[in-house]
């Protein structure tokens, strides 16, 4: 059985307040969707440090940045003031047992006395080590194609 159809798709003039609310709707998505609109966290710009790759497994975190004169701390990414994070740094040592390794996030605008600062904070909680956060930047390919080749001594016989 055939049905006759009346419908003809695409013929006619468009509709230029279907095309206006198309628009509109995926200009508002777009503009919602851009930068205006803050991610959650706090931005650090970390120093640069061209070449450098560590592997370190930091056990804790603590992560400063330049907004105030002396930074606003962050621990267990929280907000946090020097007197709760030796507190908090002091029970998790107890807890970790052994020397446990402390990675600080800085930013590149924190001074050096800051740093100081949390230094011996974080040593007087009893951490080991501290290890400073970079942000590496990667060295320029080499020129030749081949892969370098790992320099190996001789062995004496």
């Amino acid at each position: 059985m055939r049905l006759p159809r009346n419908v003809k798709m695409l013929r006619g003039p468009m509709d230029a307040a279907a095309l206006a609310g198309t628009v509109f709707l995926l200009w508002i998505a777009t503009f919602l969707h851009s930068s205006l609109v803050l991610p959650p966290g706090v931005r650090l710009r970390l120093p640069d440090a061209p070449g450098v790759w560590g592997e370190v497994l930091p056990h804790l975190t603590v992560a400063v940045d330049a907004s105030q004169p002396g930074g606003r701390l962050f621990f267990e990414h929280q907000l946090i003031t020097e007197s709760n994070l030796q507190v908090r740094l002091r029970e998790r040592v107890a807890a970790h047992g052994s020397h446990p390794v402390l990675l600080l996030l800085a930013d590149r605008d924190v001074t050096t006395e800051t740093l100081a600062r949390l230094v011996t904070l974080t040593r007087a909680a009893g951490v080991a080590e501290v290890v400073l956060g970079t942000s590496p930047r990667p060295d320029p390919a080499p020129e030749s194609s081949s892969p370098p080749r790992a320099a190996v001594a001789p062995r004496s016989p």
